[in-house]
């Protein structure tokens, strides 16, 4: 397998993660009007959302040896902080029950996945 099949495979699975993550985020905002969640639709967001963010970890630790160009491997590093910085924040308001602002940061981090993708397609 050459270098540019890796790299192409490599992408896809950043994408394919990455809307992992969306369609979770998606499926919670459907399933709950958009707004206002409840304390059990944030949890378990929260649970399917972490899962997501580790197999990014994995992905990222893995992809290593193919991505050598050090700018790239430091935006990917600060993204996937990015996102773990979101999700903290939404596991704080969910223990203060500030529901509706967990919900509006859940909003954030569906525009930050989605400019994700887009980064990911364009510059990986």
């Amino acid at each position: 397998m050459n270098i540019h099949k890796k790299m192409k495979a490599l992408k896809r699975n950043a994408i394919l993660l990455l809307l992992y993550d969306l369609l979770v985020l998606c499926i919670a905002f459907v399933k709950n009007g958009m707004t206002n969640m409840s304390a059990e639709a944030v949890t378990s967001l929260i649970v399917s959302i972490g899962f997501g963010i580790f197999i990014n970890l994995l992905w990222i630790v893995d992809s290593k040896t193919w991505i050598t160009d050090y700018g790239k491997r430091k935006c990917i590093w600060s993204y996937w902080c990015g996102e773990i910085v979101l999700l903290l924040l939404v596991v704080a308001l969910e223990n203060m029950n500030q529901l509706a602002a967990a919900s509006a940061i859940l909003g954030v981090m569906a525009a930050y996945i989605v400019v994700g993708i887009w980064w990911v397609s364009r510059k990986l």
